[in-house]
């Protein structure tokens, strides 16, 4: 009498497997075997079963396993194994085999998956996500470590359907993951933004100078607890101290807003949207001191000193005619009251987002009207407020635009930080922002050495340096610089 399918998977994986019982594959095998797997058809002769498993078992595996299904031609185990020897390792798979007169004839085999299968009412094991070196390293474990680490019961990812790279960062290197659940997302993330460093020599260089991914994970974190900042929310943000690789997942905003332009500028709604998300972030932390993590150009102010005398060589050479010969001028100029401006008395401090540009900031059209979302957060510092609003009004909007709103803006973002601080007055502000009418201009230049030579890095320079600089004369900057370095 012929033995059962569920006799003959007991026995493989009990005698054979865990017991080492070889032999026994002469009596419950057929000779050969047939392996069904992924693009692969394999028939395996008793020794060379024998020999398979005899090499397999010197890492010591020890399978546990469950019959699913059984009929008189078929049976069906799915099974954990857990490697004991030359690294502790726990895989799992489903085979199914063909029975033929008592004896194992042909298997399909699932393949080896990391991990063991989910028993019910087992919680799931929160691991610490790994710190992955790129964008081509994310998988659907990696992603599950992510979600799960924040929310225990995020459902199991079942599919990554895509890991689509997007833009073309300096410093990053980015990418959208389309996901799907094993279960109903509810209100789980179905797509997720991932942006990794880019390492080469030069970067790795101003890095280690400026410490923007540092910082920019030490923001993510920071912002965990302060969900009313406009910034996407994070699910993981770490650095590996050893290697430099940085990871961070974001919140995916691409569905439902659009990115700002540099060149062609903020409208005015979208201008009125980033003086309020500026002005909440400003308020909020009106008082910050000075701390290890938030950027702080004093410290560093020779090094950002050359870096725009080097700029202002490189922007005549790139742009040559393309720039007014009194721009240029005042661009000198301004290289003699760099370090002033630097080191200008900015009375109330605060946390900066220290680049919002245009091209930086998300814009969400709502019932309410346009909301901007912060991003890119690798220069978030402290200092004056007016920083990063003059940073932004004398970059991101056209210069009629700004011309007609620009003093209504002011009066918005220090109405704000009054709320904060009474003793925060607008005549105050309106003298810090003249000063800080310069804080764009000294970011443009020294950009003229890594903007690409193509036109449309000579229109985004060119409309800058013309943004910039008829900003700096409309609001008298070097005569405010000169007057608040001497009080």
């Amino acid at each position: 009498m012929h033995r059962s399918g569920i006799e003959l998977i007991n026995l493989y994986w009990e005698e054979v497997w865990n017991n080492g019982n070889l032999e026994l594959i002469r009596e419950i095998c057929a000779s050969p075997i047939v392996r069904h797997d992924a693009n692969e058809v394999t028939s395996l002769t008793h020794d060379q079963q024998i020999a398979r498993v005899a090499a397999q078992r010197t890492r010591l595996p020890f399978f546990t396993h469950e019959v699913l299904v059984a009929d008189e031609h078929h049976v069906c185990s799915v099974w954990n194994m857990t490697i004991r020897e030359g690294g502790e390792r726990e895989l799992c798979g489903i085979e199914v085999f063909r029975v033929e007169e008592g004896r194992l004839s042909h298997c399909w085999n699932s393949g080896y998956i990391p991990g063991l299968w989910g028993r019910d009412g087992a919680e799931r094991e929160a691991r610490e996500p790994a710190i992955l070196p790129s964008l081509s390293s994310i998988d659907t474990d990696w992603i599950q470590d992510i979600l799960t680490s924040v929310d225990k019961s995020t459902p199991r990812v079942g599919v990554l359907q895509s890991v689509d790279r997007i833009g073309n960062g300096t410093l990053s290197e980015t990418a959208r993951v389309v996901l799907h659940y094993n279960a109903d997302p509810e209100n789980y993330p179905t797509t997720l933004f991932c942006k990794f460093n880019r390492s080469t020599p030069e970067i790795d260089a101003a890095n280690k100078r400026v410490g923007f991914y540092e910082r920019e994970i030490n923001t993510y974190s920071f912002l965990r607890d302060h969900p009313d900042i406009s910034a996407p929310k994070v699910y993981f943000a770490a650095t590996n101290p050893d290697t430099g690789a940085t990871n961070i997942v974001l919140e995916d905003l691409s569905t439902r807003t659009t990115p700002g332009d540099q060149v062609r500028g903020a409208s005015v709604e979208e201008a009125d949207a980033v003086v309020r998300a500026l002005s909440h972030l400003h308020a909020k932390f009106l008082g910050t001191e000075p701390s290890d993590w938030l950027f702080d150009r004093q410290p560093r102010a020779a090094m950002f000193h050359d870096s725009y005398r080097i700029g202002a060589a490189a922007l005549k050479e790139f742009l040559g005619s393309a720039v007014d010969a009194c721009d240029y001028e005042l661009i000198d100029r301004f290289e003699q009251l760099y370090l002033d401006w630097v080191n200008l008395p900015v009375g109330t401090k605060t946390v900066l987002h220290g680049d919002p540009r245009v091209d930086n900031i998300l814009f969400e059209a709502g019932p309410s009207g346009i909301k901007a979302w912060l991003i890119d957060w690798g220069m978030t510092g402290v200092g004056s407020p007016q920083f990063d609003l003059a940073y932004f009004l004398t970059g991101s909007v056209p210069v009629d635009m700004r011309r007609q709103h620009d003093r209504r803006w002011i009066a918005e973002h220090a109405a704000e930080l009054a709320k904060a601080s009474p003793a925060y007055d607008l005549a105050s502000a309106e003298m810090m922002f003249r000063a800080q009418a310069v804080a764009q201009l000294a970011a443009t230049v020294p950009a003229a050495r890594t903007v690409e030579r193509s036109a449309r890095g000579v229109e985004l320079l060119t409309t800058l340096v013309q943004r910039n600089c008829a900003a700096v004369r409309d609001w008298d900057a070097f005569g405010a610089i000169r007057s608040l370095s001497t009080m």
